[in-house]
This record gives structure tokens, C-alpha cells and sequence, in this order.
């Protein structure tokens, strides 16, 4: 900038140095040596303000300072372009220019999503739209002496900031925010919903899963898609509001019926009016376990951000607590805290009309209970019921079609057979003594004698079972309830006890003193004094760390079942109702008796089991991201890489190879380094290819592997060394999941792809190249969910809605969706909330 000195008195500008300084020039002005009337020249102490500085970052003004240039100032005049503002005092050292022009902030250039953000509508604007036209003014500060002034200082430019503080965004409902001058995108999250209709919810107690279970009948149902709504976004300068956007339109995404996630509410009294959410209930259908024993009003409401809150109407239910258990074979039966008597036998469960405080039953049929009323017995079998004893007992043994008690008169034994069934060949029980305890075997009835607390033992059959010699005295006896017959005796629990037979030193498999103990054919189970698990002497612990049950029972074929800390029904062993586990998870396998999935919580390894479970119940130790198996074999896959066996049931777990890799199946896995196949099923190692793949399947029988080559997507398939191998590239496209069918057609087993380009499933023989393919689905879909046999059930995810599809013998699809699918199983994991369910009467079919 060019700097222009005059030397003339500031009151003697011309007009051309006038206009220089409006144009923002800089002008200094030279003292001029006025005369006085006596033609006396200024003294030259007279000095000019030398330290001036005007503001560029005030949004609402332009502020002037400036240092005194001498003490003899009387006074200063502020110019703005040229033009005088103001006079102020000799004491003042600043001047704010409020009227100094305004900056023009330009509105910027906004865009509003359309439906694909289910959170909300996302507003964005463009960096183009943040400018500003800035005007700026030369101020200039002219120090007085009275009567006289000094030449004026140097011009300093300054401006009204143009800089943004930040965004107001208006929407069309009224509301404004501000958002800070780094934010580029704001997402309306209250922005309108869509709105969905939910059916009436139903509500059942299941007695013996000790849960309720909830339900709606259909997924819930689209009633108005979500409304627009227009914004406006406008820039701010402080105080400073910058021009507004034109109006933008955005309407918030929605999905399809079958994502939108429920979760259930349970009231807090028996009317339906206070609601809370009951954690870990979710879903179409579901359980809830800790159902209290009142009447409890149940309803499902939305719970997902894209849709409205709704709530379905409710329905009343209640859970089951249980004073007595009995078990046998394939049955469980109980009194419950009402005194009621319930049985479930083969999948149907019936509820007797009197009340009951007594209960047992023996191995096939009988069951038999003590009325509450008058202690009397009744009985039933086969679908009928029967008197058992009619003189009242203070204690009842149920056997093979007999049942016996202690007559409360004299502590007597008394024994009858309520179907008719003539089965004491040697007559009934006699004995004049008088008894403190009673139990029976299928074939054996014992009891322990008051006198002296020896064991009176009577076989009504003519059969010996070689019980152990007493060696009282005893306080309780326990019989197995299975063939050959097994007892176990004490003087009182916990402490020592004793065992016949095959069990004789079962006292020495358990390391801790137990309360409980339950003879179970050829095994021993117990419940810990100390913690009251369960704990099998063969097999180990049979619960979870933490859970505290009582009221052991055991029946035929180590089935076994207790109550829990809350007296709720928990059973092993049997095919009596389960319920699934409301944990969460990321990827599950297994069937409904024995399944392990990876939680989603925490990385970690979830086992559960209702049979006889092996040494490992619930791994901690780390996290895990794939796991493979079947629900009786299972590998693991390590956060870090490296591979775990685990194990339900006999069969040997695998060494596996160290060494760190991506995925795995029961077989091999894929090097994480180059995806190299890695097998430890020795019939698969010869003839493993050194290819990099991306996944992995294989087959037990045949012993078959296939694999999505890294290099072009196709499929390429080994077998078993020895035996006739599988067709090296039995499918001719590019495929992204894959799937082996065992045998079931004249063509051997098949392997079905998704076909990359179309998504559609093709399946082709691995042994027979002339056979035709198969297209099983006119769907397409997103992967694939195993398969029966070929030729048989077919299963994949259905790639639209994610529910599973099924063709061939058994064809079935669900409702809800599946991120994955195992059909062999009958069990998957449920997409909205990550739970393992298995196909029945939770799995909604269509």
C-alpha cells in the first residue's frame, strides 16, 4: 500500500485526498504550523497519536485504541473515513464504532436426506455457503491541544467480523437451534416416525418351564409411513444472523414390519395399569422367567428409533413356583405353592382339582399323591385315576404299579395297587414295626425303623437286588428309580452316607459335603452343601456358577430335576420343556439341548445345556469371534486367532494345530496369513489344496471340504484321500457363501452356492457331472442355512427380509429374521435381539 504524506493542516485536505481515504487509502497528515493572530507559530510539543489499532474480529463493532502521544492532550477526534465520529476526553484511550457496516453473511447451500437415515433426517450445508462480504472503514485519531490540534495519525484499517460463530437451523414446527461453526451436518432425531399397529398380545403360563410365555400373533403392521418436515439453516456472526437457506425437505427412513424390534412389559400389580420392561424379553415370542407367581398383565411395545411408541394391549398370565418334585421317565410331575398337582407327560401337561402336599411317582407310569385335606392317596396311570391308599399316611413311596405309606396311626407300613395289577408275589409288606422314613425302588420298598434307625427292606416281586447290609442307624434313604436298583442311606446330610452296589464308594467321588443326594443309575448325583450346585460324581457340575438349587429328583436314564433358589423347575437329561437363554448373542450352534453361542456383551463363550453335560459348562478365559459345530462337537475361534475345542457328550475333543488363523469349521481352517486350508481331519490332509480361500464348509460323511477361492470367488472342493474324490469345480460361477448337502438322492451330496451375480442359490452334485443343477429357491438370498440331505429340506435366509426359507420335503419359512440358520439343528439366531431359537412353537411359522 502506498503511503502519501501531505504536508497540510487536516482542515486543509482537498477534495482529492478526501476521496483517497474513502476509497481506503492512507493518509498522514503533517502537522501544520498554524499562526496565530499575532502570526506566533505552534509549539511543536503538539505530537500526532503514533500507537493506533482498529478491530477485524467484533462481530457487532469496530473498536478504536490508541497510546497518548503527550500529556498536554486535551482531547481527540475519531475519523472514519475521513469523516469525523466522535470527540472524546484526553482520559480516553478507545473508541467502538457501532454503526460502523455490517458484513453480509451468505446463506448457505442445504440438502436433507430422504428416507435413509432411520435415525432421523440428517440436515447437511456446503461449505460454499460460509463466505461473508466484509466492508471495512480507515479510522484515524487526531489528538487536540486546546485549541489547537496535531497532524492526524496513521489510517488503521478495521471491520465488523465475518467469521462464523455458528448455524441457527429453523424447523417447520418452530424449532430453532444453534449448532458451533465446525458442524457441517445435524441429524433431527425426533424428526416424524413412522407409526405400526400391534396385535393383541397373548400370555400363557408354562408350568413346568416355570416362565410365561408372550407373544403377539403377526408382526406388527405399517399404518403411515413418516411425515416430511422442512428446514432452514442460516450462519451467525455473534449477533450477527447471516441470510437463511432456501427450505429443504427430508423424511426419516423405514424398514419392513419384521425389523422393527419388541420388547415386553410386564405391570407391576394384577391390573394392567403400571408397565415396566422386563429385561432380556424380546421378540415376537418369548419367555419370562422370573414371572411371579400372581396374576401379572403382559404387553409388547416398539422399540426401535424409526418408529412411533406403540404398545399392544395386554394380557394376564402367570408363573409357577413349586413346593415338590417327581420325576420319570420322559415325565416330571409336581405340587405347586397353591397345592395343586401338575404333570407333564409327553409334551401335554395336566392339572389335577384337589390339593396336594405330597408326591411321588415311579419310573413308567404311576403317579401318586397325599390329599392336603385328610392325607389320604390318590393315584393315576394311563390316563385314569385311582384310589391308592385310603387310611391316612404321613409319608408315601410310589414303585413298579405299587405304592405304600406310613399309616399316621402307628407309623405302620400300608401298601396297595391302585390299577389292579397283582404284582406282590410275595405278598404284601407286613411288619408290626413302626417307621420314621419310606422309600421305593422300581422293585424294592425300604424304611427306615423308629426304634432303632436300621433299614427293614421288602421285595414284593421275590426279588433280591443285594441292597447293602445296614449299618444304621439312619436318618433318610434316596432309591434309585431305574433297574438294578440303587440306594443310598445317611444319618444325616450334610455328613457321611452310604451306597449299595455299584455306588458303595460314592461318598469318596464327592470332595464336598453334600445336602441332597440322588442315587442315579449307576451315577450319583448331589446338591452342595456349601452352595447347593448340582453336582453329577461322574460327571462334574451340572449348573451354572451362582445358582443354588434344592429338591432333588432323579428318574430313569439320568433324568434329573431341582428347584431353584425361587423354586422354579430346572431339569437334565429329559425332554421336558425348554426354555431357551435370554442371553444375547453374536453367533450360536447347537439344537435346543445343548448349544454354545459367542455373547455379545463381552466376546466371551456361553454354554448351555439340558442333558448330561461335558467337563466345560462356560468358558471365560477371552473373547472369541467364530465358532463351529454341532451341538455335540464344537471348535472355537479365539479375539487373538488361535482354535479351542469343546465338547458336549463321549466323543474325544481334536488336537488342533497352533498357529493363528481367520475362520474355522469341525474340520479346518483358514490361515489367516494367506487363507491357506489348515485341516486336522486326517482323512482331509493329503489331499488339501495350498490355495488361499475366503470361507470354508465340510462334510463329515463323505469327508468332503469346499472353499471360495480368494482369487476369482469359485468354489473348489477336495475329499477324502483314498476314496473317489468330489468334482474339483462342481459349480461354474463366482459364488459368496456356500453350503454341502449330505447324501440323499442317486447323485451323492451336493454343494449350493449364491451365485455372486444374481444371488441366486444353485446346487450341483459333487460326484456325478451329468446330473442336473438345482435351483431350489425363486427368492434370492442373503446366505445359506443348511440342509437335511440333498434332495431333501433346503434352507437359506431369504435375502429380502432376512426371514428363513425352506424347500423339499418340509417346507417352512418364519416370520421374524435370522442373521443365521443351522436346519440340522432346527436352531438359528434371531437377528433383532441376537437370541438362540430353536423351531417349534417359538419359531412363528408361515
Amino acid at each position: 500500500m502506498n503511503l502519501i504524506r501531505f504536508d497540510l493542516g487536516l482542515a486543509r485536505l482537498p477534495l482529492y485526498c478526501l476521496l483517497l481515504l474513502a476509497c481506503g487509502g492512507e493518509v498522514t497528515v503533517a502537522p501544520v504550523e498554524d499562526a496565530g493572530a499575532d502570526g506566533a507559530v505552534a509549539p511543536v510539543e503538539d505530537r500526532a497519536v503514533a500507537v493506533l489499532s482498529a478491530s477485524n474480529d467484533l462481530a457487532d463493532m469496530v473498536r478504536v485504541t490508541w497510546e497518548e502521544p503527550s500529556a498536554a492532550v486535551t482531547g481527540y477526534r475519531v475519523l472514519r473515513d475521513g469523516v469525523e465520529l466522535a470527540r472524546v476526553g484526553a482520559d480516553v484511550r478507545k473508541f467502538e464504532d457501532r454503526t460502523a457496516r455490517a458484513a453480509t453473511l451468505l446463506a448457505p447451500s442445504v440438502e436433507a436426506t430422504q428416507g435413509t437415515e432411520r435415525a432421523g433426517i440428517k440436515v447437511t450445508w456446503l461449505a460454499m455457503g460460509e463466505g461473508a462480504v466484509v466492508a471495512s472503514h480507515v479510522y484515524m485519531v487526531v489528538a487536540v491541544y486546546g485549541e489547537r490540534q496535531a497532524s492526524a495519525s496513521e489510517g488503521k484499517r478495521g471491520s465488523r467480523t465475518g467469521a462464523v460463530t455458528g448455524f441457527e437451523i429453523s424447523r417447520d414446527d418452530g424449532k430453532v437451534l444453534t449448532v458451533g461453526p465446525g458442524e457441517r451436518e445435524w441429524l433431527d432425531r425426533d424428526a416424524p416416525r413412522a407409526t405400526f399397529e400391534l396385535e393383541a398380545a397373548t400370555a400363557a403360563g408354562e408350568p413346568f418351564a416355570s416362565a410365561v410365555k408372550v407373544g403377539l400373533p403377526a408382526q406388527p403392521r405399517l399404518v403411515t409411513a413418516p411425515a416430511a418436515r422442512a428446514y432452514r439453516v442460516r450462519p451467525l456472526a455473534r449477533d450477527l444472523r447471516g441470510a437463511e437457506s432456501a427450505p429443504v425437505t427430508g423424511v426419516r427412513g423405514v424398514g419392513i414390519a419384521n425389523e422393527v424390534h419388541l420388547q415386553w412389559q410386564r405391570s407391576a400389580d394384577t391390573t394392567p395399569t403400571t408397565f415396566s420392561d422386563v429385561p432380556g424379553v424380546t421378540g415376537l415370542a418369548w419367555y419370562d422367567r422370573a414371572a411371579p407367581s400372581a396374576v401379572r398383565h403382559y404387553r409388547a411395545r416398539t422399540d426401535s428409533e424409526w418408529v412411533e411408541p406403540a404398545v399392544s394391549t395386554s394380557a394376564p398370565a402367570s408363573g409357577t413356583r413349586w413346593k415338590q418334585l417327581a420325576a420319570g421317565n420322559n415325565k416330571v410331575c409336581g405340587i405347586d405353592h397353591e397345592g395343586y398337582a401338575w404333570c407333564w407327560i409327553s409334551g401335554t401337561v395336566h392339572r389335577y382339582p384337589l390339593k396336594y402336599d405330597q408326591i411321588d411317582m415311579e419310573s413308567t407310569d404311576l403317579v401318586c399323591a397325599r390329599r392336603e385335606a385328610d392325607h389320604t392317596v390318590d393315584c393315576w396311570a394311563f390316563g385314569q385315576s385311582y384310589t391308592g391308599l385310603d387310611v391316612a399316611v404321613s409319608s408315601l413311596a410310589v414303585g413298579m404299579q405299587f405304592v405304600c405309606g406310613l399309616r399316621e396311626s402307628d407309623r405302620r407300613i400300608v401298601c396297595a395297587t391302585p390299577t389292579g395289577t397283582n404284582i406282590f408275589t410275595n405278598g404284601l409288606p407286613n411288619s408290626a414295626e413302626a417307621y420314621t422314613s419310606i422309600d421305593a425302588g422300581p422293585a424294592t420298598v425300604c424304611a427306615i425303623r423308629a426304634r432303632d434307625g436300621e433299614l427293614d427292606c421288602f421285595w414284593p416281586r421275590g426279588q433280591h437286588p443285594g441292597l447293602f447290609t445296614s449299618m444304621g442307624p439312619f436318618t433318610g434313604l434316596a432309591f434309585d428309580s431305574d433297574f438294578p436298583e440303587q440306594a443310598c442311606a445317611w444319618r444325616a446330610l450334610p455328613g457321611p452316607f452310604q451306597c449299595d452296589g455299584a455306588l458303595s464308594a460314592a461318598p469318596a467321588l464327592f470332595a464336598s459335603p453334600m445336602r441332597e443326594i440322588r442315587p442315579m443309575r449307576n451315577d450319583l448325583w448331589g446338591v452342595r452343601a456349601a452352595d447347593g450346585a448340582v453336582w453329577s460324581a461322574e460327571y462334574g457340575p451340572l449348573t451354572r456358577a451362582g445358582e443354588a438349587y434344592h429338591g432333588l429328583v432323579g428318574a430313569p436314564r439320568w433324568q434329573g430335576c431341582a428347584l431353584d433358589a425361587v423354586d422354579r423347575l430346572r431339569c437334565w437329561g429329559a425332554p421336558f420343556q425348554r426354555v431357551p437363554p435370554d442371553e444375547t448373542y453374536t453367533s450360536t450352534v447347537g439344537h435346543a439341548a445343548n448349544m454354545c453361542g459367542i455373547r455379545k456383551s463381552d466376546g466371551r463363550i456361553d454354554c448351555r445345556s439340558s442333558g448330561i453335560l461335558p467337563a466345560t459348562l462356560e468358558v471365560t478365559a477371552e473373547s472369541y469371534r467364530n465358532i463351529a459345530g454341532d451341538g455335540e462337537r464344537i471348535i472355537t475361534l479365539s479375539a487373538t486367532g488361535g482354535l479351542r475345542p469343546l465338547g458336549f457328550g463321549g466323543e474325544p475333543l481334536p488336537t488342533l494345530p497352533a498357529g493363528t488363523y481367520a475362520s474355522t469349521t469341525l474340520d479346518c481352517a483358514l490361515r489367516a496369513s494367506d487363507g491357506f486350508p489348515i485341516c486336522w481331519t486326517e482323512a482331509l490332509r493329503p489331499t488339501t489344496p495350498s490355495v488361499g480361500f475366503s470361507s470354508l464348509v465340510t462334510l463329515a460323511y463323505p469327508h468332503v471340504a469346499c472353499g471360495i477361492r480368494r482369487v476369482d470367488g469359485k468354489a473348489q472342493c477336495w475329499g477324502a484321500f483314498g476314496a473317489t474324490p468330489p468334482l474339483a469345480e462342481p459349480l461354474p460361477d463366482a459364488v459368496e457363501d456356500l453350503m454341502l448337502e449330505p447324501e440323499g438322492t442317486q447323485f451323492g451330496a451336493y454343494l449350493c452356492g449364491v451365485r455372486r451375480s444374481d444371488h441366486r442359490v444353485v446346487c450341483a452334485s459333487l460326484y456325478a457331472p451329468s446330473a442336473p443343477p438345482r435351483q431350489p429357491f425363486a427368492d434370492e438370498a442373503l446366505r445359506l442355512a443348511g440342509s437335511w440331505s440333498a434332495g431333501s429340506t433346503t434352507c437359506a435366509i431369504r435375502r429380502s427380509d432376512h426371514t428363513v426359507m425352506c424347500v423339499g420335503d418340509r417346507p417352512w419359512s418364519t416370520t421374524e429374521r435370522f442373521s443365521e440358520w443351522q436346519e440340522a439343528m432346527g436352531c438359528g439366531l434371531r437377528e433383532n435381539d441376537g437370541k438362540h431359537v430353536c423351531r417349534g412353537d417359538i419359531v412363528p411359522i408361515r
